[in-house]
């Protein structure tokens, strides 16, 4: 009598992983619909995997004779199958049950893991005024996404809501007082570890105001909102290349206001606490999971992508930087359109303001990555119209024309990484391995450019810190 034990497993395990595997991608991909397309690597892997499942055990239940080998081939390929889904729902179940057990490269990809919803809209605080969304006071802050090893994720506002040390919010006097986006907040570094807390650490205290995804006109909203709460030698409007364009944002002011709908890191977590970035509602820990795992894969596929064609003896950890180069060496500056118009209204507006204060503005340009890296990953200089390039030239002549006083630091950073060796450690890159903001290197070199202009401006105080 035939024995038709493994064929009945078999039509067991495969029943068991159709149901489970259909359920979780098809709840997944729907979640995905905007993001993912048929021709996506991961949909085709899964549907060849699960296609060839079937195929193989429908052969071996309904073909006759002895199948012994591929039959117990078919039943193994199954069973192991269904061991990991159960694996995988064993992982899910017990996350989700204690996510604070979960390693942070995963929690940064989905951070409603560790929140529910009522903690979540904490995080940002809604104002009537300009700058309209901020970070609420003594909040823990996660910044979204798998960034590298080298990003900090999660900090504590203080009681104003900003990236300080907790004893500054409560000084009336401040060196200076710090405007800008992501750059000036220090995204990506510990609180200890910014730009701005480096300079107050050497005796030159430093607010800092700077929110990531801020566009230039809630810069100049949040000096008149909060900057009066100190009296501050100098006012810096820290200007990031290309975050001009988020004033386009704001033309329609009561818009804005009304749909709260912002620009940049802050958006982003706007959009996570209104459940708009949270996709997955079902499987949360594993989806966040496999999207950690696809950055990890994509950015090594990248790497080897980038450094196929160089030979064995020229390759440089700058090339992986090579696509976001050529990328952003394709953009041009207009100064005409409206949103660069805007921007140097704010900062006009800042300048006006600062003086109302008996402050002095200064504008400092912070520079972008991919100005830096140019000739150290593409092997030539970058050319005149590069974007970041012309937009230093136009701000030149603007401070010139309105008396601001400007410091660009792209040459300091540039001269910096164009010596350094081909393969250095990556501690001593200015900027993050993944992200693109500075690194703990980069922060010290912002810091002690800023330290010499106010060595400068403040001789006696500099000699008394000495």
């Amino acid at each position: 009598m035939q024995n038709n034990t493994p064929q009945r497993l078999v039509l067991f395990f495969l029943s068991f992983n159709l149901l489970f595997g259909g359920l979780f991608f098809g709840l997944r991909w729907i979640a995905l619909k905007q993001q993912i397309h048929l021709s996506s690597p991961e949909i085709v892997f899964v549907l060849l995997y699960f296609a060839v499942m079937i195929c193989a055990s429908v052969y071996t239940c309904v073909k006759k004779g002895e199948q012994t080998k591929l039959q117990s081939g078919v039943l193994l390929l199954n069973f192991s199958t269904s061991f990991f889904i159960v694996i995988v729902l064993l992982y899910e179940i017990f996350f989700s049950s204690f996510p604070q057990l979960l390693p942070s490269v995963v929690v940064n990809v989905d951070p409603s893991i560790l929140y529910s919803k009522r903690e979540k809209t904490r995080m940002l605080e809604y104002l009537e005024e300009n700058p309209w969304v901020k970070f609420r006071a003594n909040t823990a802050i996660r910044s979204l996404g798998d960034r590298g090893k080298d990003f900090i994720n999660a900090w504590i506002t203080d009681d104003l809501g900003y990236k300080n040390y907790p004893y500054l919010s409560h000084e009336k006097h401040a060196v200076a007082l710090l405007l800008g986006d992501s750059f000036a907040e220090g995204m990506g570094s510990p609180i200890d570890g910014t730009w701005a807390s480096q300079l107050t650490k050497t005796g030159f205290p430093v607010y800092n105001l700077g929110v990531q995804g801020y566009a230039p006109i809630q810069m100049a909203g949040t000096l008149k909102s909060f900057g009066t709460n100190f009296d501050a030698d100098y006012v810096f409007f820290g200007y990031t290349p290309g975050f001009e364009k988020r004033e386009s944002q704001f033309v329609d002011i009561q818009t804005a206001k009304k749909n709260k709908v912002f620009t940049g890191g802050i958006e982003s977590i706007n959009n996570y606490m209104h459940e708009e970035r949270t996709l997955h509602h079902w499987f949360k820990v594993t989806n966040a999971t496999i999207s950690m795992f696809k950055a990890r894969l994509k950015y090594k596929m990248h790497f080897l992508a980038n450094t196929k064609s160089v030979t064995l003896q020229n390759k440089s950890i700058f090339n992986i930087y090579r696509d976001e180069t050529l990328m952003a060496s394709d953009a041009s500056f207009d100064p005409k359109t409206i949103e660069f118009q805007l921007t140097l209204k704010s900062i006009l507006e800042v300048k006006k303001m600062a003086s109302q204060q008996n402050s002095k503005m200064v504008l400092i340009v912070f520079p972008q990555r991919t100005l830096v890296y140019y000739e150290k990953t593409l092997g030539q200089p970058p050319p005149s119209s590069h974007y970041e390039l012309a937009l230093i030239r136009q701000l030149l002549e603007f401070c010139k024309q309105n008396a601001i006083e400007i410091i660009v630091l792209h040459s300091t950073f540039k001269d910096y990484a164009d010596h350094l060796p081909i393969n250095p450690p990556m501690t001593d890159l200015p900027y993050l391995e993944f992200d693109a903001h500075f690194s703990h290197k980069g922060n010290q070199m912002v810091a002690n450019e800023i330290k010499k202009y106010l060595c400068r401006e403040m001789p006696e105080k500099c000699k008394s810190k000495s």
